[in-house]
């Protein structure tokens, strides 16, 4: 089945939190962000407004969707965020918040949702990011605050397996290696098998203890970086994506 992988448009909105709730229904860390009524109306509902005002408020963010050609189906999207400019230290270390939750369960969705902002906040506070696991590539000397991020790949199940996921990521590393950035991640155990295919590195690995989290078990999140890889060309210096082209 031919696809083609394009930018989104807000009346997709419905259709790509559908595919979120889908693809990650049986992942714990989903589970605990939308427990027991995590189907229900009023918490997509809640979800597609929370999505809409965040994309409106971040020029710097870019959800893209792969499609069906012919049927027009929507089968997966990516949402990518380039920032290609410095930022504040009040704009990368902001406090996250889980206004949808009440009471205790708020709590521990922000303790679990803190793990990863500390994460970013102590890569991205403008210094350049540690290259000694990265030591097989040619790289470059970015700062990490201009890192593009992978926030979020959802596939939904009718539809996974079939190379989706892969054509998401390529887009946005396509994106990066024309800009000789560095892209960020921070990748689930699941998830990881597709990242290390496409050249991503293990740069840290954050477990979240059961007690930080309510959860039955460890959860773990891999730090990984994908870094372009240099090249000369007659004219200047070039990157080159090492991706399938």
């Amino acid at each position: 089945m031919k696809r083609q992988v394009i930018p989104a448009h807000e009346e997709d909105i419905r259709r790509l939190t559908d595919i979120q709730f889908a693809a990650f229904g049986d992942d714990p860390t989903h589970q605990l962000l939308y427990p027991g009524d995590r189907l229900s109306n009023t918490v997509r509902a809640d979800a597609v407004e929370r999505t809409l005002t965040s994309w409106r408020q971040t020029p710097e963010m870019h959800i893209i969707k792969c499609v069906e050609s012919g049927t027009g189906v929507i089968t997966g999207f990516a949402k990518w965020i380039f920032h290609r400019t410095p930022r504040s230290e009040e704009q990368w270390n902001v406090k996250p918040t889980a206004p949808w939750a009440e009471g205790t369960h708020r709590a521990i969705v922000e303790q679990l949702l803190a793990t990863t902002a500390e994460v970013r906040g102590r890569m991205w506070q403008g210094k350049p990011y540690a290259g000694k696991s990265l030591a097989s590539h040619s790289t470059p000397r970015l700062t990490s605050n201009h890192m593009p991020v992978l926030g979020l790949l959802c596939v939904h199940p009718d539809f996974q397996r079939q190379g989706i996921g892969k054509n998401l990521v390529q887009w946005g590393l396509r994106q990066a290696a024309e800009l000789g950035l560095t892209v960020h991640l921070e990748a689930s155990p699941e998830g990881l098998p597709l990242y290390r295919s496409l050249n991503f590195n293990i740069v840290e690995i954050v477990a979240v203890e059961v007690d930080q989290w309510d959860g039955g078990f460890e959860r773990q999140y891999v730090v990984m970086l994908w870094v372009p890889v240099r090249v000369e060309s007659d004219n200047a210096e070039r990157f080159k994506s090492v991706i399938d082209t």
